[in-house]
């Protein structure tokens, strides 16, 4: 199983996979299935998975059968931080079914409201502060690293 790096929570786990049949791209006979599920110690968890969503065509008229998506690692993902297997199903016009999994961590960092999109300096007597704006648009403080 391959594994796809560390990510932080906020950020995006980019899913892409290529459909094929006998080593051949094709077109499945419904969109890929990915599902992320938590991997407890030696165990997964099937029971609960932490996420599960249909990946979309990247260019159907350029490209057969390749899929991408973005999965934003956001507030599901903050209550377990370690390692995750993403597995992503789908059969061909056969039906016969398809697997491919991978594994990847959530450490420590980042916020579950997303990346900082703005920023501005507030000047106060005293210490200064940076306003953050995050993706969810919700306003936080932080301290001036100077």
């Amino acid at each position: 199983m391959r594994h796809l790096g560390r990510f932080q929570l906020g950020d995006r786990l980019p899913v892409v996979v290529r459909t094929l049949v006998a080593g051949v791209p094709a077109w499945p006979a419904a969109p890929p299935l990915a599902v992320i599920y938590p991997l407890g110690g030696d165990l997964l968890d099937e029971r609960q998975p932490a996420a599960t969503l249909f990946l979309g065509a990247a260019d159907p008229s350029a490209i057969t059968g390749l899929y991408r998506r973005a999965v934003f690692l956001g507030p599901t993902f903050a209550n377990w931080e370690g390692r995750y297997v993403l597995t992503v199903r789908w059969a061909d016009a056969d039906g016969a079914a398809h697997t491919r999994a991978w594994t990847f961590d959530v450490v420590p960092g980042g916020s579950s409201a997303g990346d900082i999109t703005g920023m501005a300096r507030v000047i106060r007597p005293g210490q200064d502060l940076l306003l953050v704006q995050r993706y969810d648009e919700s306003l936080a403080t932080a301290l001036n690293p100077r």
